[in-house]
């Protein structure tokens, strides 16, 4: 029994049809497959493991056997091996490329294969069916609706941690991973519609989000609004102009910001700038004629890297989320002025933690680019206060690229003029192409030895990746800038597509995985800090088997 992807044949469209549609389409019919195709094989008696992706696998077949019952895997596994390539996509990519014509076999002779095959591996078909016979009467489903409410919680869970709404039939299909075998669609449909009627999810057309998450954007937008007008400006107009002197080194448009930002009366003000505009720099002139009108102030950033920048310029800054983990400060009657920067990547719980604990004397901009990366976790708190009306200044001019030729690219990448922007650097000569994989990841090392310092190289997958630092490092080598004396160690690859709770889901784990724990555990004796190997993996009981690094085993659930 295959019980892999549903394949979705369309004929007679009328309109294009988005691939992605087609995809999630596709992959949506296929837990709905999964889902009743184990409801049934349980119902005639065989016990099931959970597999990889939360498909159902009947148990009771040795790795080996299964290895030769799917050539196409081993021939795709190879192909990626050729090509120095790994992960998902690249596998879907040589999936379709190795796919050889199909050789029409009658009924009668492709049950002649499988039988010539399970005879070498010793009649396991046999046996299964044998054993499902005769556990069938013993093989109930118990609880399904207790099964269907854990599965929607974990399925909520695990995508509004990042986003603040998912597509409805995006949360039915894992849902339906998570109860595979235990509850049916219509059982996992039935608590969630419950669920919607109870308000603790809202629709939005085919999105859902949580009545939690609304009522933190409400409060954000209502933060931002009560601070309006309410404050007198940092610099009053002709203090302004007695500051030119020291705005002469700033751009046009950097310097409409900075006036722009400190004559505001808003408590809540956004700094909108792309890429190589000099947002940092306008943040320096606005720290100094802060600081000279009594304010203290304070830079924060997502990430310690941004933090970092806003230090080279002369603020004091740290991590928004060690701000947030010291608590809120006593009302000290010192007024504040607080840069966020990279606010893009702050999560709408974030910046609502951070509103609350603001004082009233107390001033935020919030600076970044609505058009970069999102967090990692969810919401777009900075792009939902421009669209609720923050007062924002923009900076639009870039200031990073001297080059005349590659400031034009820049401004085509910035508008979004993605195909433009590559056919400018065609033209230009700076786009190489090597059809050789090889070939290709000769030339990037090469050129990155000749200019290490302003190159940064970028890869599809952790496969290249690792191979083109192997050739870097060995160009450097040839070239005497490393020394030829190595010391080989493991470096581990974190799953930063692991969510919360994916980590507490067990078949999310593969044996040999490695895993760290970031807080101890006195019941099992494991230390904060500690590494241990994944050695076992119970989807049924949800259950892990671990080997610490003194060979001893510990069977736990890992939501506890």
């Amino acid at each position: 029994i295959n019980g892999g992807s549903v394949l979705l044949t369309l004929v007679h469209l009328t309109r294009a049809v988005q691939p992605r549609e087609v995809y999630k389409s596709q992959q949506y019919a296929t837990a709905v497959y999964q889902s009743e195709l184990a409801s049934r094989l349980k119902a005639l008696g065989y016990a099931l493991d959970t597999g990889k992706n939360g498909a159902p696998e009947i148990r009771g077949y040795t790795k080996e056997y299964l290895e030769a019952s799917s050539p196409r895997s081993q021939q795709i596994k190879a192909h990626l091996e050729e090509q120095g390539l790994g992960g998902a996509g690249p596998a879907q990519i040589a999936a379709h490329r190795t796919r050889d014509a199909k050789v029409a076999l009658s009924p009668e002779e492709m049950l002649a294969k499988h039988r010539k095959l399970a005879a070498a591996f010793g009649n396991q078909p046999h046996y299964v069916v044998q054993q499902a016979r005769n556990f069938g009467t013993q093989q109930d489903r118990t609880e399904p609706a207790k099964h269907a409410k854990e599965a929607v919680t974990w399925s909520r869970d695990r995508h509004l941690e990042r986003e603040a709404v998912v597509e409805e039939r995006e949360l039915l299909r894992d849902a339906l991973k998570r109860s595979m075998g235990k509850a049916t669609l219509a059982e996992v449909k039935a608590n969630l519609e419950a669920r919607i009627r109870s308000g603790e999810f809202q629709r939005a057309g085919p999105m859902l989000t949580t009545r939690e998450m609304v009522e933190l954007e409400r409060d954000n937008i209502a933060a931002m609004q009560a601070g309006r007008g309410r404050f007198a400006p940092i610099a009053s107009e002709p203090e302004v102009g007695r500051l030119q002197e020291s705005l002469a080194h700033l751009s046009g448009s950097q310097r409409i910001a900075v006036e722009e930002i400190v004559t505001s009366r808003d408590q809540v003000i956004g700094l909108q700038g792309t890429a190589g505009a000099g947002k940092t720099t306008s943040l320096a002139a606005i720290r100094a004629a802060a600081e000279q009108h009594g304010y203290q102030v304070e830079g924060l950033a997502p990430t310690s890297r941004a933090a970092q920048q806003l230090e080279e310029v002369g603020i004091v800054a740290h991590t928004l989320q060690s701000h947030l983990a010291t608590g809120r400060k006593a009302d000290d009657g010192q007024r504040r002025l607080y840069f966020v920067d990279e606010s893009s990547l702050a999560s709408t719980k974030q910046v609502h933690e951070f509103l609350t604990r603001i004082h009233a004397r107390d001033r935020v901009i919030f600076v970044g680019d609505t058009r970069q990366h999102q967090g990692v976790e969810a919401g777009k708190p900075f792009e939902q206060l421009q669209q609720a009306g923050m007062h924002t200044a923009q900076l639009d001019q870039i200031a990073r690229q001297k080059d005349p030729l590659l400031r034009d690219v820049v401004e085509q990448l910035s508008r979004g003029d993605i195909r433009e922007a590559i056919e400018n650097l065609a033209q230009q000569g700076r786009v190489h192409q090597f059809a050789d994989p090889q070939e290709r990841m000769k030339a990037i090392a090469k050129r990155y030895a000749e200019n290490s310092e302003n190159t940064l190289v970028v890869s599809p997958d952790n496969a290249s990746r690792m191979e083109i630092n192997r050739l870097i490092h060995r160009e450097l080598q040839s070239r005497g800038v490393v020394s030829g004396v190595e010391h080989r160690q493991t470096v581990l690859t974190s799953r930063q597509d692991l969510t919360g709770a994916d980590r507490q889901w067990a078949p999310q784990y593969d044996p040999g995985d490695v895993v760290r724990y970031t807080k101890g555990s006195g019941a099992m004796g494991i230390e904060a800090g500690e590494y241990v190997h994944v050695a076992g993996v119970d989807g049924g009981q949800n259950l892990l088997t671990v080997q610490r690094a003194d060979g001893k085993l510990i069977t736990y659930d890992p939501r506890r």
